[in-house]
């Protein structure tokens, strides 16, 4: 298989995988600055999810570094109010974050498990998935109920990565599906465009 079509496939796999869901059918819904941002209606679900991809001039061991801080997620993840690490055992991560959301609509959190799983010397991917058992919500905050993605990450030789990263999730309350999906372009695009200025700018 070929270097390019290396990501293509790992994405199908892990796509099929994630929670027995079949592969969505991709929309392109952005394409600037060198990101591309797609969305797709799965079946059984009101709320579409996501898929942005980009590549960036930075090596993958320094974007892997990157995305194992959960502490620094708020310098580049758009309208993250908060972001910490609870536990760490092996190649899992517990993490806690919160997103802040417009007025009146009350701020999310939620709680993730990040594994992470070398796919060969030039691939890896993280694991998202929720896990609230591990923290209870804090006030004033809702619950994210189901969340779940991953990031795949894949060398273009010494210098650059193509990063992928894939969410699925269900915000929790009774936020009708037309307003949640309106967010599902730009807010993945400003979150991508800020770390790959954030690691193109720190060598």
């Amino acid at each position: 298989m070929s270097e390019n079509c290396l990501p293509v496939f790992l994405l199908l796999l892990l796509s099929i995988s994630l929670r027995g869901q079949p592969q969505p059918q991709w929309k392109l819904a952005l394409e600037k600055e060198g990101i591309r941002v797609f969305t797709a209606k799965e079946p059984g679900r009101k709320f579409k999810s996501y898929r942005v991809e980009a590549r960036v001039k930075a090596p993958l061991e320094r974007v892997l570094k990157t995305l194992l801080q959960p502490d620094t997620y708020c310098q580049w993840i758009d309208r993250s109010l908060e972001s910490r690490l609870i536990a760490a055992e092996g190649d899992t991560l517990w993490i806690y974050s919160a997103t802040d959301t417009p007025r009146p609509i009350s701020d999310r959190d939620n709680v993730t498990r990040l594994v992470y799983r070398p796919c060969s010397k030039d691939s890896i991917r993280l694991e998202l998935l929720d896990f609230p058992r591990k923290r209870p919500p804090r006030k004033g905050r809702v619950r994210i109920p189901r969340m779940e993605g991953l990031w795949v990450l894949s060398a273009r030789g010494r210098d650059e990565t193509h990063i992928v990263q894939q969410i699925s999730a269900d915000p929790g309350g009774s936020l009708p599906a037309w307003f949640v999906n309106q967010f599902l372009t730009d807010s993945p695009f400003k979150t991508m465009r800020n770390l790959k200025r954030l690691l193109e700018r720190n060598p």
